[in-house]
């Protein structure tokens, strides 16, 4: 049986999604919702020692023998400070060692609370991750809490191998382990160009069939390789790219209103519009709460989110990230498309957001501000760069069209 605490419940699931089951435990009595409930399943190994420094440096010992990250588990207080020395080495070594550190409410930190003390700065310098996790009241805190395991995990292997620390409150150590199952939990994998090329076979498949939107964020004008990369793939797949005036981002498949095609529809039946995986590039677009919006009404459908990025961050505004690819974007189109033969030849996923975003109408108001900056944009020469200011400026000038020509 498990705990009923969601952060430990979580925790342990994600432990057995990203293959990590070896740790080294030494008493006492905060972490005991984790402990017994890693004892409640069988693909979870531990290991006794009594002393946290000797149970450390035990791990690391593990590490080199299996090849593979091992954890090491203690109560609050003064207990973690004992890990200073194996984390350290660990760091040099570059070894994936995993720290769990059961820690008090931070509300009670500096309140004269016994064993207390700063747990989750005490390793910043010799770690490449350290997570804090909160305690899971509401379903915001289910996600923060899944997306930082998430993070810490993938960190223990990312550019180069090393020490990471997740420090989990547990508000008592009581509990009457009364969960039968662990919960499903989100894993977020992450890949770059290190996968054989078998593995774009497999990343075509799950696309094919499936509704996709691209979302498009801020960046230069597409450099003619670039437009025959994403020209490549909307070709094989059935995807619309949204897009606004910030993303410079001119395509026959591409949504340039996306702001008020999105207003439009707030009000609307969304189930045909709903897609299937989000691909999102670049950084911000005018659209941000919008498509939030859209995405929370579609709620009800499991939409998987692939972010791809050159900086391999887990970067998950949606709430629904399942993967992340660190590359160049267009790099990433280009592998897929070129492991996927057939062209298709129905696009009514594409066709019908394009529909909806063509009878879009711009507006036609009094003279106000809204009417200047469109007649504004209306004149403007072609072969100009125009820069648009935050919040109101950029979010209207979305209503109007310009010439592609104009870089923004």
């Amino acid at each position: 049986m498990f705990s009923t605490k969601k952060n430990v419940l979580q925790l342990l699931s994600l432990l057995k999604a990203h293959s990590i089951k070896r740790f080294v435990v030494s008493p006492g009595s905060r972490h005991i919702p984790i402990v017994l409930s890693m004892e409640s399943d069988p693909f979870f190994e531990l290991y006794s020692v009594v002393d946290e420094r000797s149970a450390s440096f035990f791990a690391l010992g593990l590490i080199q023998r299996f090849e593979e990250p091992v954890g090491v588990i203690c109560t609050s207080g003064t207990a973690s400070a004992n890990y200073c020395s194996a984390i350290s080495e660990a760091y040099y070594q570059e070894l994936p060692l995993l720290v769990l550190t059961a820690d008090r409410l931070p509300c009670l930190l500096d309140q004269h609370e016994d064993q207390m003390i700063h747990q989750s700065t005490m390793y910043v310098n010799v770690t490449k991750y350290v997570a804090n996790l909160p305690v899971v009241n509401t379903l915001q805190d289910e996600w923060y809490n899944n997306r930082l395991i998430n993070e810490a995990l993938l960190e223990l292997n990312h550019h180069g191998t090393g020490p990471v620390q997740i420090n989990i409150p547990v508000a008592d150590h009581m509990d009457d382990f009364t969960v039968t199952e662990l919960p499903w939990q989100r894993k977020i994998n992450r890949y770059d160009l290190s996968v054989p090329e078998e593995f774009w076979k497999k990343i075509a498949n799950r696309l094919s069939d499936k509704k996709i939107i691209i979302v498009c964020g801020e960046g230069n004008p597409l450099k003619e390789v670039e437009l025959k990369a994403l020209d490549s793939f909307c070709q094989k797949f059935d995807c619309i790219i949204l897009s606004d005036k910030i993303s410079n981002c001119h395509h026959r498949y591409a949504v340039e209103n996306t702001f008020p095609t999105l207003q439009a529809m707030s009000h609307g039946d969304v189930e045909e519009t709903i897609p299937d995986v989000i691909i999102s590039i670049r950084s911000n677009y005018s659209f941000n709460p919008e498509f939030k919006s859209f995405v929370k009404r579609c709620a009800s459908t499991k939409i998987e989110n692939w972010y791809v990025s050159a900086s391999g961050k887990i970067i998950d505004p949606f709430q629904c990230l399942t993967d992340v690819f660190e590359m160049n974007e267009f790099i990433f189109f280009s592998k897929i498309s070129q492991a996927k033969e057939d062209i298709l030849i129905n696009h009514q996923y594409a066709e019908l957001w394009t529909i909806i975003s063509s009878s879009i109408e711009e507006p036609i108001v009094p003279y106000g501000h809204i009417y200047t900056i469109g007649k504004f944009l209306n004149n403007i020469p072609d072969n100009c760069i125009l820069h648009l200011s935050n919040s109101n400026s950029v979010r209207i000038a979305q209503l109007y069209s310009i010439s592609p020509s104009i870089e923004v």
